[in-house]
């Protein structure tokens, strides 16, 4: 009796919700008339956006992402240096287990990203040829 009931309430949900989705045009994900891809916010991005709205800094797409980046780091003090390397940027940190899995930052995952075991070299591997004859430990 209780699944009949279930399946009762799931269909008048179904048909209420439909109706007033279609009726009033609610704009639900997927159905923007934008033409743009709808972004779904993580916790971390979430936090990072409430954090700078506290802190007065402007909530523009790039600071957001920046701040991000920053915390899945180990945040500004766990940062020793950054250099570059063609198109990416070569980040050498003080503390390895501080940096958040390779996932956090990006998606789906490029090969160009890696963690090493020892915090004298750097965090990120570069493909371009010279990173190998210029990545000397600290």
């Amino acid at each position: 009796m209780q699944i009949a009931i279930g399946l009762g309430f799931t269909a008048i949900y179904f048909v209420v919700f439909r109706f007033l989705i279609l009726h009033f045009d609610l704009p639900t994900p997927g159905r923007t008339d934008d033409g743009g891809e709808d972004k779904l916010f993580t916790k971390a991005e979430y936090k990072a956006k409430k954090e700078m709205e506290k802190k007065g800094i402007a909530g523009g797409a790039d600071a957001l992402k920046a701040q991000v980046f920053l915390d899945c780091l180990g945040g500004p003090d766990n940062i020793r240096e950054v250099t570059n390397c063609a198109t990416r940027l070569r980040v050498t940190v003080n503390d390895p287990d501080k940096v958040a899995a390779t996932s956090k930052f990006t998606k789906p995952v490029p090969s160009a990203w890696s963690r090493t075991a020892t915090p004298s070299r750097s965090s990120s591997a570069c493909p371009c040829p010279m990173s190998a004859a210029t990545s000397t430990p600290s």
